[in-house]
């Protein structure tokens, strides 16, 4: 569900393809990646599709918004 790239020793980028509302693996799969190290150039880029298979379509964009307000341009969507 998520490709990681490693462009330098400071710098992870993770890359979460479509999420579909699947808020409980999106939660899983973030408890695994964060927090990103505040001294590096780590992101997380959303590729879309975040709603639209699931009842919890309002709890994943609830998340994605909690998660841009708390890393700000680190998380790209």
């Amino acid at each position: 569900m998520v490709s990681k790239w490693r462009p330098s020793e400071d710098q992870n980028i993770y890359v979460i393809p479509d999420v579909h509302g699947n808020y409980d693996g999106l939660e899983l799969l973030l408890n695994k990646i964060t927090p990103l190290r505040k001294k590096t150039n780590d992101f997380i880029v959303f590729i879309g599709d975040y709603v639209d298979r699931s009842t919890k379509s309002k709890e994943t964009l609830d998340l994605i918004i909690n998660l841009k307000s708390l890393y700000g341009d680190k998380i790209i969507t």
